[in-house]
């Protein structure tokens, strides 16, 4: 590996983001995004896992080179294990700025290798340009997503969080046209948080479902058994509105919206559900939004493509007859 310089290099830092021994997506969009500024110094991509993964894959989705970290105590989501490495690795080749997935990992990796390198951080950003004097624009969405601000970092080490869902995937395209640069992998000082357990890899992100059926600030404790019974019927996902979860409706991994997660269902059905914009802007990406809610001036009917004024309890059983008999008979695939 070339010797560190004593400013930011050209290549553009990608770090793939790995999950119960697969890579996740958001890797591939890291991928596409940084492909956009790395027109000088080169698209890298670095990869902190167990052994066994498909790590030319990352290759094959437009990383020129990848740093590959190897080791067993990857597969679980020790924080203090994983950022060591990538300020370790972020020390050595100094890019010009790192990219990591705004996940609920992510985004400790980035604060915790932020506070250790002196970085500057911009989290949650829609989208990457090149500004007029050539430094690199880190767009975000500012007052409820309303404002869109363009933060230019000066700081010698640069991260950013990328949203999920923001970029398409970097699509393969590429057969053994970058280089594997396997990275000797470091081990911090045992520190006072203590890994007890892992989180399991059953149950579905929302944020990949193509099916979601969100329940808002309209429903009660007892409607959830319903939202849930319809989200079985459509094939889908159960999730909610910030209001849901603060009510204790729903946990809040199941939240959508500018504090939640961002989705883009083919279906997305909002089910007593106001129309807030911070809700909006968690799933204004789906392709069809059903909704259903007793309020006909409710805001939510202006954004979607079907309504139904009337009452959850009522409207849902016989939806629920209806696609759960579309299914059995293959109608509803």
């Amino acid at each position: 590996m070339r010797r560190p310089s004593g400013r930011a290099g050209g290549e553009i830092l990608a770090l793939a983001e790995q999950r119960f021994g697969a890579i996740h997506r958001i890797s591939y969009e890291l991928l596409a995004a940084g492909a956009t500024l790395a027109a000088r110094g080169g698209l890298s991509c670095a990869l902190l896992a167990p052994p066994g993964l498909p790590a030319d894959e990352l290759i094959r989705r437009g990383a020129d080179r990848l740093y590959y970290l190897e080791h067993g105590r990857f597969a679980l989501p020790e924080e203090d294990m994983h950022i060591a490495n990538l300020v370790a690795l972020m020390r050595r080749i100094r890019p010009r700025i790192c990219l990591i997935g705004a996940t609920e990992f992510g985004r400790a990796l980035a604060s915790g290798a932020a506070a250790a390198l002196g970085a500057g951080l911009t989290a949650d950003c829609v989208g990457l340009e090149i500004g007029e004097n050539g430094n690199i624009l880190q767009i975000r969405p500012a007052f409820n997503d309303h404002v869109l601000a363009a933060i230019e970092t000066v700081s010698a080490f640069r991260i950013a969080t990328v949203r999920y869902r923001e970029y398409e995937e970097m699509p393969r395209g590429r057969e053994g046209a970058g280089e594997i640069v396997r990275v000797p992998v470091v081990f911090p000082a045992e520190g006072r948080v203590r890994l007890v357990g892992a989180p399991s890899a059953e149950g579905k992100d929302i944020s990949d479902a193509e099916i979601v059926v969100a329940g808002g600030a309209g429903l009660e404790a007892r409607d959830i058994p319903l939202l849930e019974r319809l989200a079985v019927a459509l094939g889908g996902v159960v999730a909610g509105s910030r209001r849901s979860v603060e009510l204790g409706l729903l946990p809040p991994s199941a939240q959508v919206g500018y504090s939640g997660r961002r989705v883009k269902p083919r279906l997305y059905v909002a089910c007593g559900i106001s129309g807030a914009p911070q809700h909006l802007s968690g799933m204004n990406g789906a392709e069809y939004v059903v909704a259903v809610n007793k309020d006909a001036g409710a805001n939510i009917f202006r954004h979607s493509d079907f309504g139904i004024v009337g009452d959850f309890r009522d409207v849902a059983p016989p939806m629920i007859d209806m696609f759960a008999a579309a299914r059995r008979t293959g109608a509803g695939q």
